[in-house]
């Protein structure tokens, strides 16, 4: 009689845990298309033994734990892949902007030694065009320096010129405090998703008590907010030996020293902005070492290829204020300069107060149709510069501005072909991921079907044995 007790408790046992294997695949078909998610499923093992009347007998099975379907080297892979896609993606965003705000495109279609640019505004034309109509314009008045509509021409192509050179000063500075703005507005969700992971820390805790691993889906929440924190900055995630389960989440300062942002359940330090740099705010104020992620990618685009920009146009504004005052001015006489001389960038570059097409002159002599100050000015668009001679600029005018335009095509043709290589490595590391540790439908279903025949056949066995113990029951009556 004995054992029939224990065959119908092992057997109710069973039941159990075949209607456990199916609420499980039920649960995996119902996060069918979550990307966070890990395919769970239970281990079963045997329960053991005990020595009866009648010898050794079985206990039956138990599960003895559940289990989900993770391969931490591709977690780890997609996390360190995302913040440099989130890099990548912010560098050509940005430096897309900047050679919007320049307002030229490179004609691909020449060589590499005679690119030439030509502007996006149609036929009004960027800062090479204005450059060359400027000079232009003082050649056509050195050939007939007494005609008056020449000089007409000359002070509304210099005035073009001035309003090119201020208009993409103000766009660079559009971009700049664009790029400011997106900094902040990052680093804001930085810090929300850090409290998320010492949120979910606490979770692990708590749930984990006695069980370590089994909260799965705390645990898929929380690499999903890692791949969602990695497009934003750069960070480490490291295990807390005295404390299972939980973690650290540390980013290094500019000294190479760790900086704990997250420990355990407490948000140590937060992350925040100055205008120039990372700092901690928090248990520190060290200096952070932000590379990747969105945050890295736009701090490198503002303090590269950004401030780069505007230090070589306020240069070329230089070199063209210089030059010009110097040679339509040789004498400089107060109140006779062609552009005003502390104008001397982009932003700042104007005509000078005094200079009107009445006043405009060819010649420092008395000759009416004298015009070395008309050739003079008009001869500098082929002169070469040199830094190494004191000059702002190497090259031409229109050499040197085309070497500005041309480093910021090339800037964003670099990170778009990064961005695209990135792009395919994080999806085949997710595919990999996927096929190794999502849901499959098809899988699932049969899955399912295995254990609803286990259960009916644990449920035939409770009935054969129900059966027996009444037929005992019987005779003893």
């Amino acid at each position: 009689m004995s054992g029939l007790f224990s065959g119908l408790k092992q057997a109710a046992t069973a039941l159990d845990i075949h209607a456990k294997q199916a609420t499980i695949a039920g649960n995996n078909i119902a996060n069918l298309n979550n990307d966070k998610y890990a395919r769970q499923y239970a281990i079963i093992s045997t329960a053991g033994s005990t020595l009866a009347g009648s010898g050794v007998e079985s206990l039956g099975i138990e599960i003895s734990t559940i289990q989900n379907v993770r391969n931490v080297i591709l977690d780890n892979q997609i996390v360190k892949e995302g913040m440099v896609q989130g890099s990548l993606k912010s560098q050509q965003i940005f430096s897309a902007s900047i050679e919007t705000a320049i307002g030229e495109k490179i004609d691909r279609s020449q060589t590499t030694s005679s690119i030439s640019t030509t502007s996006d505004n149609g036929s009004t034309g960027g800062i090479a065009q204005g450059i060359d109509d400027f000079f232009n314009a003082f050649k056509g008045l050195s050939a007939t320096p007494t005609d008056s509509s020449q000089k007409v021409v000359l002070v509304e192509k210099a005035s073009a010129l001035v309003s090119k050179l201020n208009l993409v000063s103000s766009r660079l500075a559009t971009v700049d405090a664009s790029a400011v703005e997106t900094i902040n507005g990052d680093v804001n969700k930085v810090n929300d998703l850090l409290g998320k992971i010492a949120t979910f820390n606490t979770a692990i805790s708590r749930l984990e008590v006695g069980k370590p691993g089994s909260a799965l889906e705390v645990r898929d929440e929380l690499q999903g907010v890692y791949e969602e924190l990695a497009q934003y900055v750069n960070f480490n995630v490291k295990p807390i030996d005295s404390s299972p389960g939980n973690v650290q989440v540390v980013i290094q300062d500019t000294s190479g020293n760790d900086i704990v942002l997250v420990n355990k359940g407490v948000v140590d330090n937060a992350l925040n902005y100055n205008g120039t740099s990372f700092v901690a705010s928090g248990t520190s104020s060290a200096t952070l070492d932000v590379k990747s992620g969105s945050l890295g990618g736009v701090q490198s685009v503002r303090t590269g290829v950004l401030a780069q920009t505007q230090t070589q146009l306020n240069a070329l504004t230089s070199q063209i204020v210089g030059s010009v005052n110097t040679a339509y001015n040789p004498t400089s006489a107060t109140g006779q300069d062609f552009f005003l001389s502390t104008g001397t960038t982009a932003a700042t570059i104007a005509l000078d107060p005094n200079l009107t097409v009445t006043s405009l002159k060819t010649t420092n002599t008395s000759a009416a149709s004298a015009n070395e100050l008309a050739i003079a000015v008009a001869g500098l668009v082929d002169q070469t510069f040199s830094t190494g001679s004191g000059a702002s600029i190497n090259g031409t005018f229109t050499d040197y501005f085309n070497q500005i335009n041309t480093g910021v095509a090339k800037e964003v043709t670099s990170a778009k072909s990064a961005l695209s290589g990135s792009d395919l490595a994080l999806q085949s590391y997710k595919k990999q991921r996927a096929t190794i540790g999502g849901v499959s439908l098809d899988e699932e279903v049969t899955n399912l079907m295995r254990y609803q025949k286990a259960y009916q056949a644990s449920a035939r066995v409770m009935s054969v044995i129900s059966q027996l113990m009444d037929e005992l029951v019987g005779l003893v009556r």
